[in-house]
């Protein structure tokens, strides 16, 4: 599962003190993605790892939190409704069916051609018929009306925890016997 904080800013030493919840994160703007893989003994399910977000962030508050199978399920969850929340495996599509349109990442001319479709929700367009989207809309209505299906593919390109770096070297005289240069 991938767990989504909306931090209260985009602040990359905030998104630092995530490491001590999940050793791999991701960060983009002020969305930070951690995988839970592992954590279920560490955290006690989610529950547990939304407290741990919460501990790791205090003071501070996250704006979002949300718990899902797939990136941009758990992104939509986390920003929409500014609550944790855990969307639950295999019911993805029935999740994000009830939410507003505006929560794809649409392009200009893409939305301005759904508009006469009267699509209000993301439950609306996924349920078009995939051919048809192919034909109208090409591969990027293809992607995203798999997104609105509740299906994205797209993992974690995650980042490690950065370490300090220092090169130690055993002098064979003592400092002040050395030759100057």
């Amino acid at each position: 599962m991938i767990a989504c904080v909306v931090l209260p800013r985009p602040d990359a030493a905030l998104a630092r003190r995530l490491f001590a919840v999940s050793p791999l994160l991701q960060r983009e703007g002020e969305l930070v993605f951690l995988d839970d893989r592992g954590l279920e003994r560490l955290h006690g399910g989610p529950a547990g790892l939304f407290a741990a977000v919460r501990r790791a962030l205090a003071p501070l508050a996250p704006l979002g939190l949300a718990l899902a199978r797939n990136r941009f399920t758990a992104e939509v969850a986390a920003r929409f409704l500014r609550r944790p929340v855990t969307v639950r495996e295999g019911e993805e599509g029935l999740f994000l069916s009830r939410l507003p349109l505006a929560a794809l990442p649409l392009p200009p001319d893409l939305s301005r051609r759904l508009l006469p479709l009267g699509l209000e929700t993301l439950g609306d367009f996924a349920s078009l018929p995939s051919a048809g989207i192919e034909r109208r809309y090409g591969q990027a209505g293809v992607a995203l009306h798999r997104l609105a299906r509740g299906l994205d593919a797209r993992g974690l390109l995650a980042e490690r925890e950065p370490q300090e770096l220092y090169i130690e070297r055993q002098l064979e005289a003592a400092v002040d016997r050395l030759p100057l240069l």
